[in-house]
């Protein structure tokens, strides 16, 4: 979140600080400044499947989030140049972070159904 609002807020002194040809970026800058608060989101999911074995899941996120990101800049980029670029980049980030925690949510369940499961066997 820090990161995030000192990117917004900084974002208009980059001009100042490196040239007047660097004042154009100042939206992009602060479109792109979500990115580090959802990868957060995907890290810590993404890490938390790679930590129970569960890889594979968290490999197959990744493609399809690569996947995505291609084909929405194939899609955007013609029509929206640089900010087709950072919404499908914010969209990729976002969508991994859903997939991520579904899978995590998904993986949870599973386990404790199959606890019940076993519990019950036992009984």
């Amino acid at each position: 979140v820090a990161a995030v609002a000192f990117l917004v807020w900084a974002a208009p002194t980059l001009g100042r600080l490196l040239g007047p040809s660097f004042a154009a970026s100042v939206p992009a800058i602060r479109m792109l400044a979500l990115i580090p608060l959802l990868r957060c989101f995907h890290y810590a999911a993404g890490n938390a499947l790679t930590g129970c074995t569960s890889q594979w899941y968290r490999t197959g996120s990744h493609i399809f989030a690569a996947v995505l990101n291609v084909c929405l800049c194939i899609l955007w980029l013609p029509h929206w140049s640089w900010k087709g670029a950072a919404l499908a980049s914010l969209i990729t980030d976002g969508s991994l972070g859903v997939m991520n925690w579904a899978t995590l949510l998904y993986l949870h369940r599973r386990q404790a159904w199959a606890s019940e499961q076993a519990q019950a066997v036992r009984s």
